[in-house]
Formats: C-alpha cells, structure tokens, sequence
C-alpha cells in the first residue's frame, strides 16, 4: 500500500516536471509548428466579430 501512494506522488512529480519542461522551453518543442502564426491586432478583427456574433446568436436561438 505504502509502495503504491509513493508511486502516485512520483508521478504527479513527473508530470508536473514535464509540464515545467513545457512551459519554459515551448519555443523549443513548438518552433515549427508556431513558425507560420502570425500576430493580428485586436482592431483588424474587431470589425468584423459583430456580424459573426450575431449570425452564431441566431443559429443558437433559431435552429
């Protein structure tokens, strides 16, 4: 029993090291996948979020 409740602790150590390792070297893992995404200002999408907003309303309330 005692075996088993050491097992659980040092996985959750694992993956909370593993989610550290992630998150401080995400460039590293993600780099070639995030290479082509660009940043978009929060006015050049803004303009159009209100005609989609209301066409999702009404697919939500009128299906």
């Amino acid at each position: 029993m005692r075996v088993d409740r050491i097992e659980v602790k040092l996985s959750g150590l694992v993956g909370d090291n593993l989610e550290r390792k992630y998150r401080e070297r995400a460039f590293s893992y993600l780099g070639q996948i995030l290479r082509p995404v660009h940043y978009i200002p929060l006015q050049d999408v803004l303009p159009g979020w209100r005609p989609i907003s209301a066409t999702l309303r009404l697919m939500v309330v009128a299906p």
